[in-house]
């Protein structure tokens, strides 16, 4: 189905657009794990919040480079864990 083929996409260009981002790379964030959409982005905690931004701004811009007509939004939160209790 196209619309899973573009998704994947999208997420593989966010972690190129990722890796290449002085920003990120400056603050020591690394991408830890990619699952369909998602990505968990292990950054310094005094820099978590503007990471999480950062992050969100590049899987807009992936997005926005595989489908042009349709408008993208990213969300992310901060957290200490990779699970909530």
């Amino acid at each position: 189905f196209p619309s899973h083929d573009r998704s994947a996409d999208m997420t593989k260009v966010a972690l190129l657009l990722l890796a290449k981002d002085e920003y990120l790379n400056s603050i020591d964030a690394k991408p830890v794990l990619a699952i369909h959409d998602e990505i968990i982005l292990e950054a310094p905690k005094e820099h978590a919040e503007q990471a999480m931004k950062r992050l969100e701004e590049l899987m807009i811009q992936a997005a926005e480079q595989k489908v042009k007509t349709v408008p993208f939004e990213a969300s992310g939160e901060v957290m200490e864990r990779w699970v909530k209790d």
